[in-house]
């Protein structure tokens, strides 16, 4: 709306255009909220259940986090040229 509806419309209906989509997505926004259940759905309790019992890092991560490298020594000589 910001960029591309001004310049077919007027600006101000663009901007009333905008002030009365806004309010409608509250009013929305509350009234979901203030009929939306009190329970956790099964799907989250599903997603908790499997989130304790999965070990926190796989295989390669745990090789990946244990690797050293070795860089080469390089003297102040040669780094100046």
């Amino acid at each position: 709306m910001g960029v591309a509806a001004p310049l077919f419309l007027p600006r101000w209906l663009v901007h009333w255009g905008a002030v009365v989509l806004f309010i409608f997505y509250g009013i929305t926004m509350l009234w979901k909220a203030q009929f939306m259940s009190d329970q956790v759905s099964e799907e989250l309790e599903e997603v908790e259940a499997g989130a304790y019992t999965r070990p926190l890092l796989s295989s390669t991560s745990a090789v990946l986090a244990t690797e050293t490298v070795q860089l080469p020594s390089i003297s102040p000589k040669e780094c100046v040229r």
